[in-house]
């Protein structure tokens, strides 16, 4: 029987990402884990309070009071990081941000395009219209000016939120 990785975790991170301000504590029981340095824990459990990753171990651990997910020996893994992506707020965002999801991304800086865009985009998952991974809004910057108004272009993005410029 072939050994498929899907990775436990991604049903886990679209379940947070969905209800972000509502993150309940979650015990993933019964997973393959591989880990970040290659170990792999061949049945382990992952306990996740407050949307973050708080354990995992080798076997069970006590999961009284958690919402729990049986893997059934699925595979869990670290989800991967994108630090530049242009994605799009389009008509195909849901597909772009499920396949991304799907990949085992679970961060992408949204990189390149209007910040207001970008900050839709982040701003659909977050309430939960599609699934996707975490958005990092990004916006840029016509460097052609003076420096005052560079200044100013920066100022303007950091008060809608966005801490990464182009």
């Amino acid at each position: 029987m072939k050994r498929r990785l899907v990775p436990a975790c991604l049903a886990v991170a679209a379940w947070i990402a969905a209800g972000s301000a509502a993150a309940q504590d979650v015990a993933i029981t019964n997973a393959r884990v591989i880990v970040g340095n290659g170990q792999v824990i061949e049945s382990g459990t992952i306990i996740v309070r407050g949307g973050r990753i708080a354990s995992v171990t080798s076997g069970t651990a006590p999961t009284q009071g958690l919402r729990t997910i049986d893997a059934k020996g699925m595979s869990a893994m670290p989800g991967f990081i994108d630090g530049h992506k242009h994605v799009n707020n389009g008509e195909n965002a849901a597909a772009q941000m499920r396949s991304l999801l799907e990949a085992g991304y679970t961060t992408v800086l949204a990189g390149g395009g209007p910040a207001e865009a970008n900050i839709a985009l982040r701003d659909r998952i977050d309430k939960g219209e599609f699934v996707g991974p975490r958005i990092i809004a990004s916006g840029q910057v016509n460097l052609r000016q003076t420096p005052a108004e560079a200044r100013a272009a920066v100022q303007a993005l950091a008060a809608k939120g966005i801490k990464h410029t182009r």
